[in-house]
């Protein structure tokens, strides 16, 4: 079988790829950037929502940041979609777009579609809604 074909859709004579190999280097240049992105959130929004420190309040830099992570967490999951993974019991490499959509919705989509809701601008709402009622 041609695996470099698998996926890849012809339309006059221009080749557009419908799915992402997990061992390409796009795949792990991605994952690496979820991950940076992740941990400096994981430092930031704990100072954020405990301190409120006057440098991330009035940065309007921060703010960026977080509306960029959410939208890179979004993006992530819908690129999990069209990831092809590899089969556990066989070991190869599995094209199939209903079997990739079933294999993550089974396994990751709950954990990856928890990381996408903005919780930072959750609390935000909600402390100005409580300071609004007092």
């Amino acid at each position: 079988m041609d695996v470099s074909k698998i996926g890849v859709i012809t339309i006059f004579n221009f080749e557009i790829r419908t799915l992402i190999r997990s061992e390409s280097y796009f795949r792990n240049f991605w994952d690496i950037l979820i991950i940076i992105t992740a941990v400096i959130l994981c430092i930031l929004l704990p100072i954020h929502i405990a301190f409120q420190p006057a440098f991330l309040a009035l940065s309007g830099a921060y703010r960026y940041f977080t509306i960029f992570v959410d939208v890179l967490f979004v993006v992530d999951l819908l690129l999990q979609f069209r990831t092809t993974y590899i089969n556990d019991t066989t070991g190869e490499e599995v094209y199939s777009s209903k079997e990739i959509a079933i294999n993550y919705l089974k396994g990751k989509f709950a954990y990856d579609l928890m990381a996408t809701i903005p919780l930072d601008f959750l609390i935000a709402k909600a402390s100005d809604q409580t300071q609004s009622e007092i």
